[in-house]
C-alpha cells in the first residue's frame, strides 16, 4: 500500500509541468502532510524529485533551461538581489541555484529553478515579507549561481550584464565595475 502510494505521488508530480504542493499530494492521496513529507523522503532516492518553496518538481537529467551551463561568482547587497535575478532571467536564463563556500560547514547550495520575471518578483517577495536575510550574508554578500540555457549565446550575455552593472566577480579580482 505504501509502495504503491509513493509511486503514484512520483508519477504524478512527473506529469506536471508545476510544483505541486504538500497539501494538494495530500488532498489527492487522502493523507497527511506529514506522511507526504516522508513519502518524498523515501522517493528522492530513486527518483529526480526536488523540493522548492512552490512545491515539489520532477527534474529529469536534463536542466530545464537547456543543456548548456555555467556557474558565476557574484557579490551584492540585498537590496541588489532583485535586480540580479532579473538580468540572468531577462537575458533568457535559469538561476537554477544559489550556493556559498561556508568556512565551517562547507558548499551550501539551494535550488531556487527561476525560469521567468514572474518568479523572480515572487522570490523577491516572498523575501521581503518574510524577512528573509540572503544566504550569502553568510560569506559577506559573495555567492555563486548555476545558471543553464539554450545556447552558449544567452549565458553570455547574461554574464556579460552581471559584469556591466558590477555584479561578477572575476577570478581573483572582485567586483568588476
Amino acid at each position: 500500500m505504501t509502495q504503491d502510494r509513493r509511486q503514484q505521488i512520483a508519477d504524478y508530480i512527473k506529469e506536471q509541468n508545476y510544483p505541486v504542493t504538500g497539501s494538494t499530494l495530500s488532498q489527492i492521496f487522502n493523507v497527511s502532510r506529514q506522511i507526504i513529507v516522508s513519502d518524498i523522503a523515501a522517493l528522492k532516492h530513486d527518483h529526480p524529485i526536488i523540493s522548492t518553496k512552490r512545491g515539489y518538481i520532477y527534474q529529469p537529467p536534463q536542466k530545464i533551461g537547456g543543456p548548456y551551463e555555467r556557474t558565476v561568482m557574484v557579490s551584492h547587497t540585498a537590496e541588489e538581489m532583485s535586480t540580479e535575478v532579473r538580468i540572468i532571467v531577462e537575458n533568457g536564463a535559469i538561476v537554477n541555484d544559489v550556493s556559498i563556500q561556508h568556512p565551517i560547514y562547507g558548499r551550501i547550495t539551494v535550488e531556487l529553478m527561476l525560469t521567468s520575471i514572474e518568479d523572480c518578483d515572487k522570490f523577491s517577495r516572498n523575501m521581503s515579507e518574510d524577512n528573509g536575510r540572503m544566504l550569502a550574508e553568510l560569506t559577506d554578500g559573495i555567492h555563486q549561481h548555476t545558471l543553464s540555457a539554450a545556447t552558449e549565446k544567452i549565458l553570455d550575455n547574461a554574464v556579460n550584464d552581471l559584469r556591466k552593472h558590477g555584479f561578477l566577480l572575476e577570478q581573483d579580482q572582485g567586483p568588476v565595475k
